[in-house]
């Protein structure tokens, strides 16, 4: 608890009570009150009313202009900052993963394509060079598995990818929230200022 009724050098840090060797018994009534102490809100006391006196003015006045939260608005500005950056060089990634993906995926279809092409020219053939070209098919059919095993596992690694770039994106939201609140949190500090000012 803070008070500070009149002027001084510096504001009070709390009270501090001292007995009176002639007046135990009330000494020791306030020690005791002030072990458990009831806290009342604006429901119980009424809403507070702020009186200001010349003398209050003068005294703030020759204190000067003091900074309210403006350190950790600058932490949150370095902190949005760091988000922005980090959140465009995941688009840049992703970006670049999309395209190789559509990339693969069309390499994909081509050697789909090929091999359907392949089969029905096997058809027409005799049994001989049907047999050769199924063994030509199986083989390419083992690479394009192979080749389906790497990219399948480079497809879940561009999905975690994507996942680590809605994270980031959530992040960002949540700070650009938390931004728009301090902001409302400066505004009505810096009201509060001026009508004690």
């Amino acid at each position: 608890m803070r008070t500070q009724i009149s002027p001084s050098r510096e504001e009070l840090r709390g009270l501090c009570f001292f007995g009176d060797p002639c007046n135990v018994a009330n000494s020791l009534a306030i020690w005791r009150a002030w072990e458990r102490p009831v806290y009342m809100g604006d429901r119980e006391l009424g809403k507070a009313r702020v009186v200001v006196s010349s003398d209050y003015e003068e005294w703030r006045i020759s204190r000067g202009m003091t900074e309210i939260m403006g350190a950790q608005m600058r932490a949150l500005e370095e902190k949005e900052q760091e988000s922005i950056l980090t959140i465009d060089g995941l688009q840049r990634q992703c970006k670049k993963k999309d395209q190789e993906i559509e990339h693969l995926k069309d390499k994909c279809v081509d050697f789909n394509e090929e091999t359907t092409k392949m089969m029905q020219q096997d058809l027409a053939r005799t049994w001989s060079e049907a047999h050769w070209r199924w063994e030509t098919t199986q083989r390419i059919n083992r690479n394009l598995a192979e080749l389906f095993c790497k990219e399948r596992d480079r497809l879940a690694h561009y999905s975690q990818v994507l996942q680590e770039r809605d994270r980031a994106i959530e992040k960002l939201d949540n700070l650009q929230t938390l931004v728009v609140h301090q902001e409302a949190k400066i505004k009505e500090a810096q009201k509060y200022n001026e009508d004690m000012s």
